[in-house]
């Protein structure tokens, strides 16, 4: 699930994904010598982004994201990533 909102070059995004990297994480599985269930990881935050032209063919663009992950036992964790460049 994914909202997005734009405003010229700049927009802001909440989401909610599945975090993929392992059948286990990504669809979670099944003990049967404890009896529980792992995995299932889904990764809920918000983005911003933005751009700033100088030129028809150079400028600016930037990336924040901030994401708190949890699943079925396993432990929460958290993601942020800033990112940036010149074009």
């Amino acid at each position: 699930m994914s909202h997005r909102f734009s405003w010229g070059r700049a927009g802001f995004r909440i989401y909610r994904r599945a975090v993929g990297g392992s059948l286990l994480s990504y669809h979670g599985d099944f003990d049967p010598l404890t009896g529980q269930t792992y995995g299932a990881a889904r990764g809920t935050g918000g983005e911003l982004t933005g751009s700033l032209s100088l030129t028809d063919t150079s400028g600016f663009w930037g990336n924040l994201r901030y994401e708190q992950i949890r699943g079925t036992n396993i432990a929460d964790n958290h993601g942020f990533r800033l990112m940036g460049g010149y074009y």
